[in-house]
């Protein structure tokens, strides 16, 4: 499917908290020279759909799918805005590599692809760091979300927030990405998370991951 950018037409969105919100934040990556697409169909990320992405890397875009309506598309740009917040910022979590040289994502992904091989031992601070880069970018999610007065159910919010976070356990213990519905989509699996994030992210209970089994593979 080709995929055409979109302009915005604020002028169109009614609840003003979420056009001033829009606003400040393609305002804040103009000043920043980070592009932004705005794309009419899922975003392309390694050859998987998603919903939403933020690159800094050959240059930085943020990529956000907006063909659906602003209620489910909205939380998507705040999420990726986030990490262009961690980006501007230089926050650790985005700054620190595998090896002091490789991105955490891209070595998971390639050894998803089967392009190489982890001993558990290497993929354990792989999927640590992939975790906290995240659990990190969904925090401040809420606070963008609380502090603009945003109309995102905040509960609702961090509960898929939580399934996408121990979904990367689950695509390590299957080695795939999902290609049959994202966790945040599936109400059976997102409605039993946590309602908070003072959880420990760097395991999955067996319960858990026979929610991701039957729900998302």
């Amino acid at each position: 499917m080709k995929k055409n950018k979109i302009e915005i037409d604020i002028n169109t969105i009614e609840n003003e908290n979420v056009k001033l919100f829009i606003q400040s934040e393609l305002a804040h990556c103009a000043q920043n020279k980070i592009r932004v697409e705005l794309l009419d169909a899922p975003v392309d990320f390694n050859g998987y759909e998603c919903s939403g992405h933020f690159s800094d890397e050959p240059d930085a875009c943020l990529t956000v799918s907006i063909s659906k309506n602003i209620d489910e598309w909205l939380p998507t740009f705040v999420h990726e805005c986030c990490h262009k917040d961690q980006y501007l910022e230089k926050a650790d979590v985005w700054t620190v590599k595998i090896g002091e040289r490789y991105d955490a994502l891209d070595i998971f992904d390639m050894w998803i692809d089967r392009h190489i091989e982890l001993k558990n031992y290497q993929l354990r601070p792989v999927l640590d760091h992939i975790v906290q880069v995240e659990f990190d970018c969904e925090k401040r999610a809420v606070a963008k979300i609380q502090k603009h007065n945003l109309p995102i159910n905040v509960t609702e919010y961090i509960q898929k927030a939580n399934s996408y976070i121990w979904y990367y356990h689950a695509a390590a213990y299957h080695r795939a990405y999902t290609q049959r519905t994202s966790p945040y989509v599936r109400a059976e699996l997102w409605s039993k998370m946590p309602v908070d994030f003072d959880n420990n992210y760097s395991t999955i209970s067996s319960k858990m991951l026979k929610l991701y089994t039957k729900y998302c593979y």
